[in-house]
């Protein structure tokens, strides 16, 4: 077997004793990529500005319930106390007369398996409203309108 290399031939034995593999000269330099480096900031100039944008959102839109701050401890356990209360209620079930057996197979049945919804809205989108005691437009709230 033998190889030809600008009209000279080689043979084999002669390429695998005296052969080397190097590079091609001229054909690609080692060095810093600008292009690459210009791709990679302008692509995480985005993604940090997409991040922010969401953050912002979430921060500004989504609800409190009208509360300083999300509750915790205690007073999370008592609202979703009475918000189950109150669904197993509208659904006519009395928790107090069943077993624990009983009660769980009826709130599978009738509450699709006793996930709890809260009647909030879901962004900040609507200014409240409050109905007051007369048509004049007393300053007393009777309760809140989202």
């Amino acid at each position: 077997m033998a190889f030809t290399y600008f009209n000279q031939t080689y043979t084999l034995n002669y390429i695998k004793n005296k052969g080397s593999c190097q590079p091609v000269q001229d054909r690609f330099k080692w060095g810093f990529s600008f292009i690459q480096a210009l791709i990679l900031v302008t692509l995480l100039v985005i993604w940090t500005f997409g991040t922010y944008t969401m953050w912002l959102k979430a921060r500004l839109q989504l609800p409190l319930q009208g509360q300083a701050e999300v509750p915790k401890g205690w007073r999370s356990v008592l609202i979703l106390a009475e918000t189950v209360s109150k669904q197993l209620k509208e659904a006519g079930i009395d928790p107090h007369s069943l077993t624990d057996r009983k009660l769980k197979g009826e709130i599978k049945k009738h509450l699709r398996g006793g996930s709890v919804s809260f009647d909030i809205p879901l962004t900040r989108n609507v200014v409240p409203k409050f109905y007051t005691n007369s048509a004049s437009g007393s300053d007393n709230p009777k309760r809140f309108i989202p």
